[in-house]
């Protein structure tokens, strides 16, 4: 079953996608062209499911990171994509560590992270750095039930 998705655009926010059957997921040139940062919202399995959908349109991994498991940064190796599945629960120190590298990576790398709860909400309260919010927020998936 192909997963597909719908773009909208609202203004003051990202572009945002939302699943229908009108556009699949390998059709969206802009994250082939382009490799734009992605952050795609939901569950676990709504998260999971738009990974492995999209995962043709990605750069090649050269990591990913998971809850309980200990950030490691790779040096960059040419243009590949870093996978973060669940970055809302990314510890304060790691989320400067990750800005920090990532205004190092110069457009060489894309980060395609998964949030459950609502980073701007947790920048807002202080719980997640709103500079990374920003730069993860490029392209916002909200899978939809």
């Amino acid at each position: 079953m192909a997963t597909a998705a719908r773009r909208t655009h609202e203004p003051g926010r990202s572009r945002v996608w939302r699943h229908s059957s009108a556009v699949p997921w390998e059709e969206l040139s802009l994250l082939r062209t382009r490799h734009p940062n992605v952050l795609i919202a939901g569950s676990g399995d709504d998260t999971e499911d738009a990974l492995g959908a999209m995962v043709s349109t990605f750069r090649a991994p050269i990591a990913s990171w998971r809850p309980g498991q200990p950030l490691a940064l790779p040096a960059f190796a040419g243009a590949q994509t870093l996978v973060l599945n669940d970055v809302d629960a990314l510890p304060a120190a790691d989320q400067r560590r990750l800005l920090d590298w990532l205004e190092h990576a110069a457009g060489e790398v894309q980060v395609v992270a998964t949030r459950r709860r609502s980073l701007i909400a947790l920048a807002e309260s202080g719980g997640f750095d709103l500079h990374l919010y920003y730069r993860l927020n490029v392209i916002l998936i909200e899978p939809s039930a």
